[in-house]
């Protein structure tokens, strides 16, 4: 089980506080951050166009994905 953290980020100026949520790969991290970034496409659809990701970081704060909130379906 390894522990991964997601943010809110304009990839720029803004981040948000990290959550942790602990997941058996990187596969379902990744699909937990597309479930993150399509619920609050569905809850604000005016993100769509303003440039927004949901950061994916594993437990060494790399990088394993950036979900781009507009381009979830």
């Amino acid at each position: 089980m390894t522990t991964f953290s997601y943010s809110i980020t304009d990839l720029s100026h803004y981040e948000s506080d990290l959550i942790e949520v602990t997941w058996e790969s990187d596969d379902e991290a990744v699909s937990f951050g597309n479930d993150i970034a399509r619920e609050m496409l569905e809850r604000m659809p005016e993100l769509a166009r303003r440039g927004w990701s949901v950061s994916v970081y594993d437990s060494r704060r790399r990088l394993v994905s950036v979900v781009p909130i507009g381009a979830v379906s």
